[in-house]
């Protein structure tokens, strides 16, 4: 499935750079981009807005957004609670979604450990669990949004240790430990690449989806559907 036509907003960052290659790679025309010097448009109306930047940018995206018509994938990793309420908002009239992780295997992995605790419930195993959350030193937030996610899925008993050292990206590691045994789940990064052609992936999901505030679980579910489907 492909996008007519996409904006990014952050397109100078890390993310925003890797989304603006992955669209080169795909072919999927920049209509319009913005980074901390403004915004430039090449013509026509984006079908969606990849929101790859910083809070403080929100504002003027969602003004963007509404203004055009244009769905938003937003995947700042940690936006605050009134940021939550401006986007889910932003849904009763345009297609939204927020995903503070864009990698599927990342997604794979948080299904693993759901799945993993469930087990573990089931069989009366009395886990000792561990989410361990490691980024650079340059990563504000602790813990991160992926790690919260994935305690989420674990219920409470779920302990998060965050680290913030060491190469880029993140490694993100649960640990379940039951007596002399230990069973673990990790995921690592070290660029960007699989993010951003993903991130086209689910615009091209949201660009077709009616308004709302979507979940990656839904976008996800799409496609699975789809591809079953087919």
């Amino acid at each position: 499935m492909k996008i007519d036509g996409i904006g990014i907003v952050g397109v100078t960052g890390r993310l925003g750079t890797a989304i603006r290659q992955a669209c080169a790679d795909g072919d999927v025309p920049i209509v319009v981009s913005a980074s901390s010097a403004g915004w430039s448009s090449g013509g026509g109306r984006p079908a969606v807005v990849v929101d790859a930047s910083r809070p403080a940018a929100l504002a003027d995206t969602i003004d963007f957004c509404r203004g055009h018509g244009s769905a938003l994938l937003y995947c700042v990793s940690d936006p605050s609670p009134n940021d939550l309420e401006n986007l889910r908002a932003l849904g009763a009239e345009i297609p939204v979604a927020w995903i503070a992780n864009l990698s599927p295997l990342q997604w794979i992995q948080t299904q693993a450990v759901q799945l993993s605790g469930r087990f573990a419930a089931a069989l009366d195993l009395d886990a000792e669990i561990t989410v361990i959350d490691r980024h650079t030193a340059a990563k504000q937030d602790a813990p991160s949004a992926t790690a919260r996610r994935l305690a989420a899925v674990l219920g409470p008993s779920a302990q998060v240790i965050s680290e913030r050292f060491g190469v880029r990206v993140c490694d993100h590691r649960v640990l379940f430990a039951v007596g002399g045994e230990t069973f673990e789940i990790t995921h690592s990064v070290r660029d960007l690449q699989s993010a951003a052609k993903n991130a086209l992936r689910m615009a091209a999901q949201l660009a077709t989806a009616g308004p709302g505030y979507h979940t990656a679980d839904e976008l996800y579910a799409r496609i699975t559907e789809q591809h079953e489907g087919e």
